[in-house]
């Protein structure tokens, strides 16, 4: 069968999970020094402001740009698993838990690239901001292709995936619906064309913790909601 035989109209809410700033910024923080008014004038805030729908806006533009979590990778060209640095692309994923087993897998390979820094720190701490963003437009679905074609979701390897990226991208498609190298069952979304995203909105914000002597790794949200929990890391 073809590679690119299925296609559909795709339109919901997706993940986007990037790097975050070390200290999290409170909207409210200029109004008073106690953290118990930064809370109530969060939850007044967040029942006078409703979230907007499916609107090319950002909710707080005063506090989180657009750029963030959209615009960022198509004015930063790099090499990725779609694309050999050729042209932009942009990856979501359906669920919180898919971007987490994906930004990890690269948080892990950072600390192996720097072994010689981290290898003498207690542990290597990295905050990240998650966004959900709704997406609609025509998508390539590649989901379930993985077993004909495994190299789908090769770990290593991503030679052919750059080939379809290319292809698809010259072609004019805006979008591919691809499996996850990174997590059983999970599903990935890789953009070509901006246009087909929109609405970015804060959706929470994740610390990875990575424990030097014990090889162990950590996804935690908010103050100790373990998400994601990894022992014996081989580095």
């Amino acid at each position: 069968m073809s590679l690119f035989d299925t296609v559909r109209e795709y339109s919901q809410d997706i993940f986007r999970n990037i790097r975050g700033i070390k200290v999290s910024q409170d909207l409210f923080d200029d109004l008073s020094d106690d953290p118990l008014n930064w809370d109530a004038a969060n939850t007044i805030e967040s029942h006078t402001h409703p979230v907007l729908t499916h609107q090319s806006l950002i909710q707080r533009a005063f506090d989180y740009s657009k750029n963030d979590f959209i615009d960022y990778p198509f004015e930063n060209i790099t090499s990725s698993r779609y694309s050999d640095g050729s042209m932009a692309c942009w990856y979501g994923s359906e669920t919180l838990n898919t971007t987490i087993y994906e930004t990890r897998y690269h948080f892990v390979q950072e600390i192996k690239d720097s072994w010689d820094i981290f290898q003498n720190q207690e542990t290597v701490i990295i905050d990240r901001r998650v966004a959900k963003i709704y997406c609609q437009g025509l998508g390539l679905d590649l989901t379930a292709k993985k077993e004909e074609f495994p190299w789908l979701i090769d770990p290593d390897n991503y030679t052919q995936c750059q080939e379809i990226g290319r292809r698809v991208a010259q072609e004019g498609h805006p979008l591919l619906i691809v499996p996850s190298a990174r997590q059983p069952q999970g599903v990935n979304l890789v953009v070509f064309n901006p246009n087909v995203l929109s609405n970015p909105r804060e959706f929470c914000r994740l610390q990875y913790v990575f424990d030097v002597k014990k090889r162990k790794i950590q996804c935690i949200r908010g103050e100790n909601e373990v998400l994601l929990e990894q022992s014996e890391v081989d580095i």
